[in-house]
């Protein structure tokens, strides 16, 4: 077997790690939160009878910290192991207070939209931060003894998002480049909506997995999608993409001339689109919401007024 999945708990949610073996050496995808590496993946390493030195590189699939939290973790546990992360999003990686402004509460300052103190402070509890080894554009290739495997930039939930491609084995670990409708608890409810911020390089990364057609699809916290429903899941997300495309349009036209802003965009919009729960969920929806009204202004049909305080938004007559 040469992909592994080290199934890992985040609270009531789920972030599964995947590893990619070799007789030279392995790949591990994502370091999950802080304390993942040694509590998940040198137990699955030892059980497997795989040696952590063979582990000589880990990537960070993005600048969430479920998935680059334990990347300060690799140094003591992963030694032989160089810590590869996008350009774009190293970064923040590297600066819990980079991290903050850019992905972990970007909506705040401008918008007023806050994640909460609970929420920044698990946050910080679960970030062991470090600085990337390797800062990377996406198309490189990691030789494993008898195979390689690539990585590819596969942007729209952040800009720097990297996916790993085993095509010896069709195998295409995404982590978060897609999401479906929403992203799920453990039991398969749906938790909260799906986080993609940047709407045209995300449905672009729809269309480029469709035109890898894999086998296989590995994502940290929907499980392994193969056959068929590799597809499914690909059409739900563009689906997803596209009503609520319609949606943030239909809340920008009542609006009126007046406009809106993202919080009261945020709540005309809540109950009209989704399944998961109403409560709790502002500082996640804010991220596609924001990215389409963005997009709609990029194709001349909304117009946004960021000299206002907070920005307002309004449709084009």
């Amino acid at each position: 077997m040469s992909v592994h999945r080290i199934e890992t708990p985040l609270g009531d949610r789920r972030c599964d790690l995947y590893l990619f073996t070799g007789p030279a050496r392995a790949v591990l995808y994502d370091a999950g939160v802080a304390g993942t590496v040694p509590a998940y993946v040198l137990p699955y390493l030892a059980e497997h009878g795989l040696d952590a030195r063979s582990v000589e590189h880990v990537v960070a699939s993005h600048c969430d910290v479920d998935h680059f939290g334990g990347i300060g973790d690799v140094r003591e546990h992963l030694p032989a192991a160089r810590v590869v992360a996008h350009s774009a999003d190293a970064p923040l990686m590297a600066d819990f207070g980079a991290y903050v402004t850019g992905r972990g509460e970007p909506f705040a300052a401008t918008h007023g939209v806050h994640e909460g103190e609970a929420g920044l402070a698990w946050q910080r509890e679960v970030t062991h931060e470090a600085a990337v080894d390797l800062a990377v554009s996406g198309g490189e290739s990691i030789d494993l003894g008898d195979h390689a495997v690539t990585l590819l930039h596969l942007p729209g939930h952040t800009w720097g998002h990297l996916a790993v491609w085993d095509e010896s084995s069709g195998s295409l670990a995404i982590a978060d480049a897609i999401l479906g409708s929403a992203v799920p608890l453990a039991d398969g409810a749906p938790a909260f909506p799906p986080t993609y911020r940047h709407v045209a390089p995300y449905l672009a990364t729809i269309a480029r997995v469709r035109e890898l057609a894999p086998v296989r699809l590995l994502t940290a916290h929907y499980g392994v999608f193969e056959g068929a429903a590799v597809t499914a899941f690909l059409d739900e997300s563009e689906r997803f993409v596209l009503e609520l495309d319609e949606q943030v349009r239909a809340s920008l036209r009542r609006a009126g001339e007046a406009g809106t802003t993202l919080v009261r965009l945020l709540d005309d919009l809540t109950g009209r689109i989704g399944a998961w729960p109403s409560e709790g969920v502002a500082s996640a929806f804010a991220f596609p919401v924001a990215g389409h009204v963005e997009w709609l202004a990029e194709r001349g049909d909304a117009v946004v007024d960021l000299a206002a305080t907070p920005p307002t938004f309004r449709a084009r007559p």
